[in-house]
């Protein structure tokens, strides 16, 4: 049987592609190793010259002593496979048959790929097709190379940024955070932020800028849209950077005309849905206590028949635990992504969040959806809570780092909490980096309770906002670590037969 090695970039090029899960309600976090998936040698890729040697091995590993590189992460068992999610390769997911992982297995010590017997079962240029793959994702390096996983590379990431047009909102949900009032962004106000991280983003080195309009509900300042969209499109075209903007909303507001300005214009589209029947209308009443289910079912519908894929946000809090089975099925149903926040609570007294133990019930009961009805785009990367399996990562978000909100008056600070606290900021004339470097996000490695956690990597601790509120320290593991704990194996399992079944399906 020849080796056969499965990553997890057999997606790319599907509806939703590597990190397809970042444009949920929070920063969101970028990889420690860039994804050059493109770079992952295949077998078409590969060829033997006139001396029998495989290209890649002749010139460039050749003489060379190798070792595995896959400690930092998990493992299992598939029947006759087996997977391992590892912190430091191209794409972290893997999944081997029995050839493919003795060929691995032999370089748990520094080897020459030259030194693969030729007495094994596995035909010599087989395995150093194999060993050039493990080469180029990662699972393989250089004796000499740096062993230790490194920080992120700060620079590629984007620029981004959440706008609050507004602050008025026409629901009364029962886990926001805002400080609801009527204060509005002005049309100078959002030029002027919309220059200013153009300005921010040339100025230190980011290749693009994201922006998310929200609020409060940013459809109740929807003229603001337009023509902020059209200064961002002058900016990006002036200055060579990306554009990428997404309008995150809770979709009551929503018609066939704004929908088509979304489709049209590129947008991303990320609504709020947060149960599917009364768990959504207990967590997301209007002002006179009416439900919005309804309302929003039926905008999620017309976006779809327009044309868009919506990317769902769930904020799962002990009103609507139960409903995230159904939440996966219909998610599933339709090949759109979806977010599992887990409710993070404002202080010490606050009751909203549902325990653990149902917490986690419920995503097990998820997961068993998944399984029934596994999906052939990355709908696991970013599923749950702040986890992001498309790439290790050092940090749980840009918050600090790469990631600015700008409240109504232009004021701006680290995190959208943090301004929905009204918390005083920055003005933004004064802003002369996007970092904010007294904010408590500190790297996985240094976060007590996790630098030795083999998950750290995936979830990198948690949001530091929500530790501080619940233990009074942000410097310390997730109040929901146990769940994540629970969870995650599952999850790889899912993702590595997911894999399985796409290689089934491709012959």
């Amino acid at each position: 049987m020849k080796p056969k090695i499965l990553f997890s970039h057999l997606f790319v090029g599907t509806a939703h592609n590597f990190n397809g899960g970042c444009d949920s309600d929070c920063a969101c976090s970028y990889s420690i190793v860039p994804p050059n998936l493109q770079e992952l040698p295949t077998e078409r890729g590969y060829g033997c010259d006139g001396d029998g040697e495989i290209f890649s091995v002749k010139h460039s590993l050749k003489g060379k002593k190798l070792v595995c590189s896959s400690g930092q992460g998990y493992s299992l068992s598939l029947d006759d496979h087996s997977a391992a999610l590892v912190a430091n390769a191209k794409a972290p997911l893997f999944v081997l048959n029995a050839p493919a992982q003795e060929i691995l297995d032999f370089f748990a010590q520094p080897r020459d790929p030259a030194e693969w017997s030729r007495t094994s079962s596995i035909d010599y240029y087989d395995a150093q097709l194999a060993i050039a793959q493990f080469y180029e994702a990662g699972l393989l390096r250089e004796v000499s190379a740096q062993s230790q996983i490194t920080n992120i590379y700060e620079t590629a990431a984007p620029l981004e940024s959440w706008l609050y047009l507004t602050r008025a909102c026409n629901l009364v949900c029962a886990h926001c955070f805002v400080s609801k009032d009527m204060r509005r962004m002005s049309l100078e106000t959002g030029l002027q932020a919309v220059d200013r991280l153009f300005e921010l983003a040339e100025a230190h080195g980011h290749p693009e800028v994201k922006i998310k309009y929200a609020g409060g509900e940013p459809t109740m300042n929807w003229e603001l849209i337009p023509a902020l969209h059209e200064r961002a499109k002058f900016r990006a075209q002036e200055t060579g950077l990306r554009l990428n903007e997404v309008l995150i909303t809770n979709a009551t507001l929503l018609n066939h005309e704004r929908l088509q300005f979304i489709k049209e214009e590129g947008f991303g589209l990320s609504i709020s849905l947060d149960g599917f029947g009364e768990g959504h209308d207990r967590q997301r009443p209007v002002r006179n206590g009416n439900p919005t289910f309804e309302r929003v079912f039926r905008s999620v519908l017309l976006a779809l028949e327009a044309g868009l894929k919506p990317y769902l946000i769930t904020t799962i809090t002990r009103l609507n635990v139960d409903e995230v089975p159904a939440l996966v099925a219909f998610a599933l149903e339709h090949r759109l992504m979806l977010n599992l926040n887990f409710y993070r609570p404002h202080d010490l007294t606050d009751t909203l969040a549902a325990d653990n133990a149902s917490l986690t019930r419920a995503l097990q009961e998820a997961l068993k959806v998944i399984e029934a009805n596994l999906p052939d785009y990355n709908f696991m990367e970013g599923l749950i809570d702040r986890s992001n399996f498309g790439a290790a990562h050092q940090h749980v978000c840009g918050a600090g780092r790469n990631y600015l909100s700008i409240d109504t008056d232009g004021s701006v600070l680290p995190c959208h909490m943090l301004t929905g606290y009204n918390l005083p900021g920055i003005p933004l004339q004064m802003l002369e980096s996007p970092r904010f470097d007294d904010f408590p996000n500190p790297p996985i490695d240094h976060r007590n309770g996790c630098n030795t956690c083999e998950w750290r990597y995936w979830c990198a601790g948690g949001c530091p906002i929500h530790a501080k509120n619940v233990t009074g320290s942000s410097n310390v593991s997730s109040p929901y670590c146990s769940v994540y704990k629970t969870i995650y194996p599952e999850l790889v399992r899912l993702q590595a037969l997911q894999l399985l079944q796409a290689d089934i399906n491709s012959r």
